[in-house]
């Protein structure tokens, strides 16, 4: 039986760290931003990108090195877009072993789609776990890390 996957310090410390564990002082910070979509996404897995890239960085759990999980979200987000699409217009007209195929493929997809949510925090239950630090757009870095509010330069 494999063992649970480790919980990232970050979040052991927003939710408490119940289980009084030693905390990884060395674990990677990855630089927060924005990335862009790479040139081989469909244009639904793009215009995907576009409309789940704000939510999650205002969210607060978007960094730069997320750009590969992301796509791989938003490529099977626009096949499972085109294969609920295609089982709308043709669905009624498959042969059983066709469709029963298609219906497997698209609950093997679907679960990867959760899957891949959850680590986003996309899901209801999923963003219960997560606490972010929330900054106000005018707040610096010095601020928010010093406690300090910059008067210009």
């Amino acid at each position: 039986m494999a063992s649970p996957r480790p919980i990232p310090t970050k979040l052991k410390l927003a939710r408490g760290n119940p289980g009084k564990r030693p905390l990884n002082d060395a674990e990677p910070e990855p630089r927060p931003g924005v990335p862009a979509p790479p040139s081989w996404l469909t244009k639904d897995g793009r215009d995907h990108w576009y409309k789940v890239v704000p939510e999650l960085s205002q969210m607060g759990v978007l960094t730069l090195i997320d750009a590969d999980t992301l796509a791989e979200y938003c490529a099977l987000w626009s096949y499972q877009h085109t294969e609920h699409l295609y089982m709308k217009k043709h669905g009624k007209n498959l042969e059983p072993k066709e469709r029963s195929l298609l219906l497997r493929t698209m609950l093997i997809v679907s679960a990867q789609l959760v899957r891949l949510q959850v680590e986003f925090g996309m899901t209801p239950s999923s963003r219960t776990k997560i606490k972010v630090d929330k900054v106000k757009p005018d707040d610096s870095l010095e601020a928010k890390f010093f406690g300090k509010k910059t008067t210009g330069m």
